[in-house]
């Protein structure tokens, strides 16, 4: 048995005038990169799709006509699609992040399957399975954080236990939240989403018994969609090895303290939970694995450094990147290899649009040539200006 081979493509387009043109440009790429390596249109299981919308309106009509286009595009073939309302960097009004299946082998099988007019992807290999879930929302009249994280929780929770996993399976979970850092007051009571958000999903993983840590996850704002979830999980047979990574300069965030948790519980006769997710999360099989970095800011301890200083948050962020991945984090974790960890796909959040040159010329310093996305959205701090994630091949 092995992990199966995957490969991570940024794909965008500055050639079309619309968002329609621009994606399908981006579409017509990703079919010359699968057929190009002999493969076909279902080996490509996740594509998530930034775009820049203004507002909920011009999303849901966005949304409703991109979503068209790709399924149009892969037909029966269609992968786990996210719709994301986080603005690329200028010029381009889309960008593509897409998962493709680099191997060919009689023992993969990838079965395309419908749960609440959800699609995602389960494959499979040597009883050992994958699950790719995209664009778990539900946006209605009313978008309270409170009503649309349960309605996430709720339909990732239905596909998980359809798939005979529970929260303990998932290895990597992306949280996006419209207008992350919103305080709203009610009754004298003060709340933020990303606090509520914090909350109901604490909720929700009482139920299951994380031995193995929590996920590796990114907690990130969005312009507009309401509350947005992707997640990946595995089935986890003995031989395969999941760990949680901490690092040594930070607290777990699931160990944060009130101090830095803003707002009141959004049940005001309960408790303020932290955001619980590993720092990163170790995936390993057969002297090879992934390891899935979590949003990651410029905090120390639990504190935010260089406040509302965008070139030394950027230089702390990725120092306590590279923390994840050191030599002596590994060895730690019994992992002992000659060979560098290799970084496969970095995804960039700017807060402020203006910044994103200077801290395009610092990640290329560190990542090189690693396919990188930037995107303007808000940070889960008033006082983060950058967050960075990523998948390291170790």
């Amino acid at each position: 048995m092995s992990l199966i081979k995957k490969r991570f493509f940024i794909i965008n387009d500055n050639i079309g005038l619309t968002h329609s043109e621009q994606l399908s440009n981006c579409l017509r790429k990703v079919y010359d990169i699968v057929k190009t390596e002999g493969l076909g249109l279902e080996n490509v299981i996740k594509q998530t799709v930034f775009i820049k919308s203004n507002n909920n309106t011009e999303y849901k009509k966005l949304k409703y006509k991109l979503k068209n286009i790709i399924n149009e595009f892969f037909g029966n073939t269609r992968p786990a699609v996210s719709i994301i309302g986080q603005a690329p960097e200028a010029p381009f009004l889309v960008a593509v992040e897409a998962i493709i299946i680099f191997e060919k082998s009689d023992k993969i099988k990838i079965i395309n399957k419908l749960y609440n007019k959800i699609n995602y992807i389960v494959v499979e290999k040597d009883q050992y399975k994958e699950v790719v879930v995209s664009g778990l929302s539900a946006l209605g009249k009313n978008n309270k954080t409170s009503e649309l994280s349960e309605k996430s929780f709720k339909l990732m929770k239905s596909i998980l236990k359809k798939e005979n996993l529970t929260f303990f399976n998932v290895i990597r979970q992306w949280n996006y939240i419209e207008n992350i850092l919103k305080i709203n007051k009610v009754n004298n009571i003060s709340t933020q989403n990303y606090q509520v958000f914090n909350d109901i999903r604490a909720k929700h993983y009482n139920s299951a018994d994380f031995i193995c840590g929590f996920p590796a996850a990114t907690g990130i704002g969005m312009n507009t969609g309401g509350v947005v979830i992707d997640f990946y999980a595995v089935s986890t047979p003995q031989k395969i090895y999941v760990a949680p990574i901490s690092n040594p300069k930070q607290i777990d965030a699931h160990q944060y303290s009130d101090d830095v948790l803003i707002g009141s519980s959004y049940e005001a006769s309960k408790v303020k939970n932290p955001p619980k997710f590993e720092r990163a999360k170790l995936l390993y099989f057969n002297d090879s694995g992934l390891i899935f970095i979590s949003g990651t800011a410029s905090i120390i301890g639990q504190n935010t450094k260089s406040v509302q200083n965008i070139d030394e948050q950027t230089t702390t962020t990725i120092e306590n990147i590279y923390q994840l991945i050191s030599k002596k984090t590994l060895e730690n974790l019994n992992i002992n290899h000659s060979k560098e960890p290799e970084f496969v796909n970095i995804r960039v959040y700017v807060k402020n649009e203006q910044d994103i040159p200077i801290v395009k010329s610092i990640c290329k310093k560190y990542f090189k040539e690693t396919p990188t996305l930037y995107l303007v959205s808000d940070i889960c701090r008033n006082e983060l200006l950058v967050e960075i994630e990523g998948i390291v091949e170790i």
